[in-house]
């Protein structure tokens, strides 16, 4: 039985190359409810270094996640605070400002990184998607859910490289 718990983690998470999981567009519809749906499917951790988010949905989804017992971090830009950030703090979200020097200009990131996720898997969300409600429903934006260790790995690297 054991083997074949291993062979199956083998078989849906890939340890030795990444899979894309999905590429979406706003023009496509609504970005947000595919994030809700895969902040509601997390069993351990999401960690997001995101530039700017206004989103009362996610901000209740990520607040939610916490509450059953899911660890949540932000990482968001000095300039970029707002109402939703606020109320997931209070909701006992971890947000921090990322403090990067002048030289390196903006913490521009916009990624959420999820530990077990979608078939127990770790899942990178990326692309030039803010958490807004503009960022979902007028502006041109793109996301790539990315599954496979390695990604997953590279991003938490330079999540956790960012100073707070």
């Amino acid at each position: 039985m054991k083997w074949f718990l291993i062979l199956t983690t083998f078989a849906t998470c890939s340890l030795f190359g990444d899979e894309v999981m999905g590429v979406f567009f706003s023009s496509e519809g609504a970005i947000s409810p595919k994030l809700v749906e895969l902040i509601d499917q997390e069993k351990e951790s999401i960690h997001g270094a995101v530039y700017h988010f206004t989103d009362p949905k996610v901000a209740t989804a990520l607040i939610a996640a916490k509450k059953r017992g899911v660890k949540v971090e932000l990482i968001t830009h000095k300039g970029k605070l707002s109402k939703a950030l606020d109320d997931m703090k209070k909701g006992g979200v971890e947000v921090s400002i990322g403090k990067l020097s002048n030289k390196r200009g903006l913490m521009h990131h916009k990624f959420l990184l999820f530990k077990n996720n979608k078939d127990n898997c770790s899942l990178v969300w990326t692309g030039s998607y803010n958490i807004t409600k503009s960022g979902s429903n007028s502006n041109f934006e793109n996301v790539v859910i990315l599954k496979g260790e390695s990604t997953f790995q590279k991003y938490w690297q330079e999540f956790t490289s960012i100073p707070k």
